[in-house]
């Protein structure tokens, strides 16, 4: 192996053992952020591979057969080198190991974040209800739980802001708020919920704020952002 390719190995070597651990770590948007590059590796691997079967096709040699992955050929190459009594390069073997372990840490993280999804509408249905039924506290818990297990939609901190202001918990609805904006900055009701939350504990100016920036992304609602303002100036129930 020549200086250069050792190097561009160990570079590869040390991103995937830095991906294996953020895929572990506890960080839920680092594990997927080293999940969506895991599967861009895998991905590049396999595109690899087939560039080298074209290749092989288009010198005149027998291509493997379609059914065989990757990984079928590396068990086929092993076997290759076992017959020929020679042992085979140890920096290969980790780098192999390695890709196989992104592979499979890549497959249960989107196991894992299947089942989060479905567990989170699960929750969501029952704080919803909860909520119509104007049962706050239990709406409140149930949201909780919801974003326990699914922290990047911005519907869900919408909703529970929303549970929150009937709460009067007016600080933690700016913080949802500031949340559900930081996935969505469209936002009209994390705006809206954000303004008054700002109006109730006094800092009026700020609200005003709040309310131009939803008024200059959704210059059609006027009409209806205008009427949410006067609602809790007048002291109404939103």
């Amino acid at each position: 192996m020549a200086e250069d390719e050792f190097d561009n190995f160990m570079e590869r070597v040390t991103e995937v053992e830095n991906l294996v651990k953020m895929l572990r770590c506890s960080d839920q948007k680092a594990s997927d952020r080293a999940g969506r590059r895991a599967e861009l590796l895998l991905r590049a691997r396999q595109t690899s591979a087939k560039a080298q079967d074209d290749l092989l096709e288009g010198e005149g040699c027998a291509k493997p057969h379609p059914t065989l992955s990757c990984r079928d050929r590396t068990v086929i190459n092993y076997k290759a080198f076992q017959q020929m009594g020679e042992s085979r390069d140890p920096q290969e073997m980790s780098k192999e190991a390695f890709m196989a372990q992104v592979e499979k840490d890549a497959k249960i993280r989107a196991k894992d974040r299947q089942d989060r999804k479905q567990r989170s509408a699960q929750l969501k249905a029952k704080a919803n209800e909860a909520f119509r039924q104007k049962k706050f506290e239990k709406a409140l818990d149930f949201y909780n739980k919801a974003i326990d297990e699914t922290r990047d939609s911005a519907l869900l901190y919408e909703n529970r802001a929303l549970t929150l202001l009937h709460l009067e918990l007016f600080q933690r609805v700016i913080d949802d708020c500031e949340r559900a904006l930081s996935l969505n900055d469209k936002s009209l009701k994390a705006l809206l919920y954000k303004a008054k939350a700002l109006f109730l504990i006094n800092q009026e100016g700020n609200s005003e704020e709040c309310l131009f920036e939803a008024l200059q992304k959704y210059p059609q609602h006027h009409n209806l952002i205008q009427d949410y303002k006067k609602s809790w100036m007048n002291g109404k129930e939103s």
